[in-house]
């Protein structure tokens, strides 16, 4: 890519910086399934199928993942496969970084993109998937530098998009949620003429779909389904947690993490305050459990605890009424329409997929920059205050989460040396420590241990506290 300007390079080096500042916590142990990527991509090794077999035990996602970070790790001889795999997550702010350039570019969008991404690299979603080893970020990273590519070379047929193209297929080869993209290229490229829209549609998005589709089949001929095992085809049956609470749900935390861009200072009026304190508010404290779905992660994780379901929930509301009339003052201009609604289209019709199965706040990672590009070329954002005390609470969530992060990671690290110091690692059942640490306790050996959140009857502590942060876990005899 070619750099044109002082600001796009000052964007690259955010971007890079950004990267260079998560690999801080390169060295944390695994937290929240982390370790089945990293484990899994030993098969790299020496491709025994009882690796996959354990991976698809503990993991709905595809096997893709695995085999990126073993090749990488095998490729760079880096000898360790969990900072592999964090390595690749945080090149993600790099696509990111360079997608918006792109943008930027494309749409002429006056907004500082220097400055946007200082707010979207902050936004808590974004910042804490990179210090994670899982495919989140990485997949919706690369599918949004494909999408943003393929919109600046402005020919799709181009054979100059086909890489582009390709990498699209890699991203949904890791999370297939960013097929999503193809469908907006699909919205902005169509022509009203079918035949025409296939004609020029055929190759390139068969190029995306290539290696999906061998990859799938591969899966379903050796393990005898196509996108997730059976045992967790019941966590993303239809309906789980409610259509209607997931619905609300996703609409509510995406509000949130485009508020500043969706607000405009005529929206401050009478009016409006009257409906926040006599409808918003209480409505808030009586719904405030569907943020909070108990199915699954549609929630804040532990800010929930401390701030509270209701006034997050009453949050949200201010944030998607602001949303609701951003997008109604949006309809009214004829002009403004025209090649816009198509990303309000993709995210709707995203949303509702998502909410037909087991939610889950991570997978509005894909979709986010989608949103955000909406915003961009539609906004006027002439005063920048309304982002000034948004990025401040982005800062103090951030640190927040990576004070979580690091107790989390810690206090797993110092139970797993004392279990081995003792010799009863292989006996002891692992109990809430199973999505951080599994691979350690792993063995068929007779259980005499476990652990506990339950300080009754313990034989042993472990405590890890940073101010009012505390993590505490038991050791007891079963």
């Amino acid at each position: 890519m070619i750099i044109n300007c002082t600001e796009e390079r000052n964007c690259l080096l955010l971007s890079i910086s950004i990267f260079l500042l998560h690999l801080l916590t390169v060295n944390f142990y695994p937290v929240n399934f982390e370790f089945s990527f990293s484990e899994g991509a030993k098969f790299i090794d020496n491709f025994d199928k009882k690796v996959i077999d354990e991976y698809f035990f503990n993991q709905a996602n595809t096997f893709v993942f695995p085999l990126f970070i073993g090749l990488i790790n095998k490729f760079f001889m880096i000898n360790d496969t969990l900072i592999s795999a964090k390595l690749i997550s945080g090149t993600s702010y790099v696509f990111l970084g360079i997608g918006f350039i792109k943008i930027f570019r494309y749409y002429k969008i006056k907004l500082s993109c220097f400055f946007f991404l200082i707010f979207f690299f902050l936004n808590p979603l974004i910042w804490t998937y990179g210090h994670r080893g899982i495919p989140d970020l990485f997949a919706a990273s690369i599918a949004f530098y494909s999408f943003a590519s393929i919109l600046e070379k402005k020919e799709i047929k181009s054979e100059k998009n086909y890489i582009e193209f390709l990498l699209l297929g890699i991203s949904i080869c890791l999370k297939p949620f960013c097929l999503i993209y193809l469908g907006l290229i699909f919205l902005l490229e169509y022509n009203k003429d079918i035949l025409k829209s296939f004609k020029k549609f055929f190759i390139p998005f068969s190029i995306s779909l290539f290696l999906p589709f061998i990859y799938f089949l591969i899966i379903k001929i050796n393990y005898g389904f196509y996108l997730i095992p059976e045992k967790f085809s019941s966590e993303v049956s239809f309906l789980k947690g409610g259509f209607v609470n997931n619905f609300l749900g996703y609409f509510i935390i995406l509000s949130i993490f485009i508020f500043p861009l969706s607000f405009k200072k005529y929206f401050v009026n009478i009016k409006n305050i009257f409906f926040i304190i006599f409808i918003l508010l209480p409505l808030s404290f009586y719904l405030g459990f569907i943020i909070n779905s108990p199915q699954a992660e549609l929630n804040f994780g532990s800010l929930n605890n401390i701030v509270g379901d209701e006034i997050i929930f009453f949050i949200g509301s201010i944030s998607l009424f602001t949303l609701f009339l951003y997008i109604f003052d949006y309809g009214k201009n004829k002009q403004l329409r025209i090649k816009k609604f198509e990303f309000l289209i993709t995210v709707l019709i995203y949303i509702l997929i998502l909410s037909l199965t087991r939610p889950s706040q991570r997978y509005l990672i894909i979709i986010l920059p989608i949103v955000m590009m909406f915003f961009l070329i539609t906004g006027n954002f002439n005063r920048k205050i309304i982002f000034y005390p948004v990025i401040l609470l982005y800062i103090f969530f951030n640190i927040f989460l990576t004070i979580n992060f690091y107790l989390n990671s810690s206090i797993n690290k110092t139970i797993v040396e004392y279990l081995i110091q003792e010799d009863i690692l292989k006996n002891t059942l692992p109990g809430p420590l199973y999505p951080h640490s599994y691979h350690f306790f792993y063995s068929k050996n007779e259980k005499s241990h476990i652990i506990s959140r339950d300080p009754k009857n313990n034989i042993k502590e472990f405590k890890k506290n940073i101010y009012f942060l505390e993590k505490k876990f038991y050791l007891k005899k079963i």
